[in-house]
């Protein structure tokens, strides 16, 4: 028995899947990809989305009309170059970053023309390279504070937006003010941890 919001109650019964895993990825369950967003092109666009639609917050593309929406990020005044370097220095898991050059164009599934269409842009390219080590989020905080640390004048944070994403303000506190991605990541440890505690008697899987 549930409750619906309002207080009406509800008889209500959750029934487990067959054949389902959690270590499964969606590849691996034999079904057919349907894009769950129009531009979630591939499964890897999907894998990287998690840490790069943080950019949606920013003045910079994540990759909307592009052949890798999400897996590319960029601006016209970006120093791809130098991001990577800061990037691969890091060594999160599973991934290398690359520069490239792309152009957003408009598609027949876009409802309105995506950012800095028609322009060609100096990008960072998020490749993945182990998804079972892959740490999306991670991935797209530290991306945030390469393009800051280069670009600290020319990065445009969109606050009510980058802070639903982030669901917090401290995002973007802790990127403004210097701390360092180990930094970052190490402030939310804590809360990942209590509710991985919390939340693991309520798993079927």
């Amino acid at each position: 028995e549930g409750l619906l919001r309002g207080g009406q109650k509800v008889m209500l019964s959750v029934v487990p899947m067959r054949g389902w895993k959690r270590s499964m990825w969606y590849d691996q369950t034999g079904l057919s990809w349907s894009k769950p967003s129009p531009n979630l092109l591939t499964f890897q666009s999907l894998l990287a989305y998690a840490g790069t639609c943080l950019f949606e917050g920013t003045n910079l593309s994540e990759g909307r009309g592009s052949d890798k929406p999400f897996e590319y990020i960029g601006a016209e005044w970006l120093d791809n170059t130098g991001a990577v370097k800061l990037l691969n220095a890091i060594g999160l898991s599973g991934v290398t970053f690359e520069p490239v050059t792309f152009t957003p164009g408009q598609k027949a599934f876009h409802g309105k023309p995506p950012k800095l269409t028609g322009v060609k842009l100096n990008g960072i390219y998020a490749h993945v390279t182990d998804r079972d080590t892959f740490e999306p989020y991670r991935t797209g905080v530290a991306m945030l504070w390469a393009v800051n640390k280069l670009h600290p004048d020319k990065l445009v944070w969109n606050d009510p937006v980058i802070e639903r994403l982030a669901a917090t303000s401290r995002l973007k506190t802790m990127i403004t003010g210097g701390r360092t991605p180990d930094e970052i990541f190490a402030s939310w440890a804590p809360e990942v941890s209590d509710f991985r505690s919390r939340s693991d008697k309520y798993h079927l899987y």
